[in-house]
């Protein structure tokens, strides 16, 4: 009988931690985003999607090093990265939607960096394309600087063309911009209802 009443306890003690360490997951995206009545709810949501982008990298590096590339551990590294990056593709863009780009007077730095080095990521064009908004805006706001807008852009024309743009001697992140709006047709996307 002690047996089985500390058997009921220990797997009550792990059920219940399990079932804590899982609610937020259970909780739709929607939900989390309407939860976020605060600067501060938002920040802490955004700096954690901030944590999950760069630790599930980190730990594909790790496996790689550890085990070799293609490896049994780097496929299931590899395996955990999309699926973080599709919960948080999803999370930013739902963000971003809701309450704009992050500001940072209100957001600090860490959260504000956070959209567009997540949808950085993003396996193409559209994902790029449907936020620029967001990051053009944060730009213009001085949310973000010139290089940050510029290295979004230049992922993103690499996607688009297969290669970064080749300079033939020195430029300005000025230049550089231009550039960019001109190869993406930023000034068309900007104009977009």
């Amino acid at each position: 009988m002690k047996r089985i009443t500390f058997f009921l306890v220990f797997a009550c003690l792990i059920f219940s931690n399990y079932a804590c360490q899982n609610k937020a997951e259970n909780i739709s995206i929607e939900e989390q985003i309407a939860a976020l009545t605060t600067p501060e709810s938002q920040r802490l949501f955004l700096e954690e999607i901030k944590d999950v982008d760069q630790q599930v990298r980190i730990e594909e590096g790790l496996a790689i090093e550890k085990f070799g590339h293609n490896s049994p551990e780097h496929q299931e590294a590899r395996q955990k990265w999309m699926a973080a990056d599709e919960i948080n593709f999803a999370k930013i863009e739902a963000y971003l939607t809701k309450y704009g780009h992050p500001t940072l007077a209100l957001h600090g730095k860490k959260a504000t960096e956070t959209p567009w080095l997540v949808i950085h990521h993003g396996p193409d064009e559209a994902i790029r394309e449907r936020n620029f908004k967001y990051f053009y805006g944060a730009w213009k706001n001085k949310d973000i600087e010139i290089g940050t807008l510029n290295f979004f852009m230049g992922r993103w024309h690499n996607i688009k063309y297969g290669h970064r743009i080749r300079w033939n001697g020195p430029f300005t992140a000025e230049e550089e911009r231009d550039t960019f709006f001109k190869a993406l047709a930023i000034e068309e996307l900007i104009l977009k209802p």
